[in-house]
């Protein structure tokens, strides 16, 4: 019997509930071979699917431990990190997917976070710490967009807003407690959803650890 790794048989079912959407009619798995001719062995080892986004334009993208794929129902295609070419993915391991209002993808990665531009298939890479590229301050487990257009970017020890219409950062002084900076998102990295928060003053509130702080847009 032939075998399937954990992302074709992950992919397969997503495409097969079309985003979670029920229908009564008759059910088709179809299997996503292998794309791209990726060694089967190294897909197994690397390939952990940390994240899934479906586009407004129907395209799966899928984040992994070994590059961004995107399906566009017919093949896939796999983006993979090049130091030696510009614009290219800024590293392999990529951990979230958004896409802003405006239809762009931010994708975060260990080394960075970057936009995709569909019409070139290229990546503007930007990084909250220039001095040292391969840096925890780098590590961007997720972006979120709020609803004044700014991206709210979490690495695994800073918090910082990005501005994408100026492609400047926007950083706030470290809260502390007990009188010592405590600014550590390591306890649950992936869990954006129960970490950041707009009300409807348009407050800003981020749960860091055990501490919580706001701001006003």
């Amino acid at each position: 019997m032939k075998q399937y790794t954990f992302l074709q048989l992950f992919i397969s079912i997503f495409l097969l509930f079309g985003g979670f959407h029920l229908s009564a009619q008759e059910i088709r798995l179809k299997v996503i071979d292998n794309p791209d001719n990726i060694n089967i062995q190294r897909m197994e080892s690397m390939g952990n699917v940390l994240d899934v986004h479906i586009d407004r334009f129907g395209f799966v993208w899928y984040a992994t431990s070994y590059g961004l794929s995107c399906y566009d129902g017919y093949e896939t295609k796999t983006y993979l990190s090049n130091r030696n070419i510009d614009n290219s993915l800024p590293d392999d391991k990529v951990h979230t997917i958004l896409e802003d209002r405006s239809g762009t993808l931010w994708i975060s990665t260990l080394r960075g976070f970057c936009s995709f531009n569909r019409s070139t298939e290229t990546f503007t890479s930007y990084f909250p710490d220039t001095s040292a590229l391969p840096s925890s301050n780098n590590n961007i487990f997720y972006v979120i967009e709020d609803s004044q257009g700014l991206l709210w970017v979490f690495t695994e020890f800073k918090t910082v807003a990005f501005n994408p219409e100026t492609a400047e950062f926007i950083r706030f002084p470290e809260p502390e407690t007990f009188g010592t900076p405590y600014y550590n998102l390591r306890t649950a990295p992936y869990l954006s959803e129960n970490r950041f928060f707009e009300d409807e003053d348009s407050n800003i509130w981020v749960c860091i650890s055990y501490i919580t702080w706001s701001h006003k847009n």
